[in-house]
């Protein structure tokens, strides 16, 4: 895409997370509150677009389960994705905090429909199945995690995983505040790009590809038809691909024609989940191990000295 004016590039109010981080919901709050944006654009099914349901009284969690019908080999399937919120959620707090201010707010990431073309072009395993038959578990759609990347990190602090190293600098520091997370954040996300496998799941995987060019395309539409602040929440591996994107960078990118999905029908709908299930996601970026940890870290803070 053509290179945006660097005045309108100045607008965006980045927001790099990890999905469920409590403390991604907190200084996504505390920005919202006091930039006062025009706009906030979520990563999150494009396809979703009744956000007015997500301001009724639900019990969380809850999730935008997106889901497509198609014909293939004469029998008509069905796939499906499921995008949750907890309290904890950085999307969830975005969005509440968004009502409370009257911001516009809109979801930017890719249909599912069009990813899973992709994938199946990719020759990735069909999780569809014929229509009437108990539904594959839901994807998570996130890159796998840089771990040359996180082991550096996870040695020189001496904690394990990923998780552990992302709860040491950002979760259990009771003297984080907003610009702290924002630079941590910035900064583990561009570690997670440059450490990313170089394949179909890497950043110049189609997938990441066709996500990042369609969020960036709604950026710049959103930057076009607005004068103030806009506010842009997304997984922190996406950020610093999105700002290449919009100062009109190419990424390299494997060509791929997604695969036709003939009689294609698609739709969307809330429904309820668990903790449980999102603990059960916990290979991907997008679940939660130990969401009751994270509920109460979000509901009572920790408290202390700072982390140096």
């Amino acid at each position: 895409m053509a290179a945006l004016d660097p005045a309108a590039l100045e607008r965006v109010i980045w927001v790099p997370v990890r999905h469920h981080s409590p403390a991604a919901a907190r200084a996504v709050t505390d920005l919202i509150e006091s930039h006062r944006p025009e706009a906030v654009l979520i990563e999150g099914p494009a396809e979703f677009t009744a956000i007015d349901q997500l301001h009724l009284d639900h019990t969380l969690p809850i999730a935008i389960m997106t889901w497509v019908r198609y014909v293939a080999d004469g029998q008509e399937r069905q796939s499906h994705a499921l995008y949750p919120f907890t309290v904890f959620s950085a999307e969830w707090q975005a969005i509440a905090a968004a009502r409370r201010i009257g911001a516009a707010t809109a979801f930017i990431d890719l249909p599912w429909a069009d990813s899973l073309a992709l994938r199946l072009a990719i020759d990735e395993p069909d999780d569809a199945v014929p229509l009437g038959e108990d539904d594959a578990a839901p994807t998570l759609r996130e890159v796998e995690p840089g771990r040359d990347f996180f082991g550096t990190i996870a040695a020189h602090v001496g904690r394990e995983d990923m998780s552990a190293v992302w709860d040491e600098f950002f979760e259990i520091d009771p003297g984080l505040d907003t610009a702290t997370y924002l630079e941590r954040a910035h900064a583990v996300g561009a570690g997670l790009r440059l450490s990313a496998r170089d394949d179909d799941q890497g950043p110049s995987g189609p997938e990441n590809v066709a996500r990042e060019a369609h969020m960036a395309a709604r950026i710049a539409e959103t930057l076009a038809s607005t004068t103030g602040p806009v506010l842009v929440l997304t997984g922190a591996f996406h950020t610093s691909g999105l700002q290449a994107l919009l100062r009109g960078e190419r990424p390299a990118a494997r060509p791929v024609t997604p695969v036709p999905l003939p009689g294609r029908v698609t739709g969307t709908a809330l429904v309820p989940t668990s903790y449980e299930s999102l603990d059960a996601h916990r290979g991907y970026l997008a679940g939660q191990p130990n969401p009751g940890f994270y509920h109460r870290i979000f509901t009572t803070p920790p408290s202390g000295p700072r982390r140096p």
